[in-house]
């Protein structure tokens, strides 16, 4: 007992060390958190394996009326055209918040 005593320093400690071994079960007390971790990360894991994947979500669709005929048909052309190459620069890029966008359009 006196060893230790005197490889804790204190008889205080000693006590503190005994009581702590007697309430927390001593060493398991480090373990213990490790274990309800691992436990936590399995349990989390599986529930995330079973969630199913988002399907692909439905395209944006913007629709509006051009001019394709008559006396503005260069000018509606241009506008439409131009609106494609949006939409493909957009959809190369991902989309409209993950989206594809698509163009929907008639000649007024």
């Amino acid at each position: 007992m006196h060893a230790a005593i005197l490889h804790y320093g204190t008889i205080f400690h000693w006590f503190a060390m005994q009581a702590r071994k007697i309430l927390w079960g001593g060493e398991k007390m480090v373990r213990m958190p490790k274990f309800v971790i691992s436990v936590c990360v399995l349990v989390i894991s599986l529930v995330i394996s079973f969630v199913p994947v988002a399907q692909a979500a439905k395209p944006v669709r913007i629709g509006f009326g051009m001019a394709l005929t008559g006396g503005l048909a260069l000018a509606g052309r241009a506008a439409v055209l131009a609106m494609k190459i949006w939409r493909d620069d957009v959809n190369k890029r991902g989309g409209l918040l993950g989206r594809k966008v698509e163009l929907v359009y008639y000649d007024d």
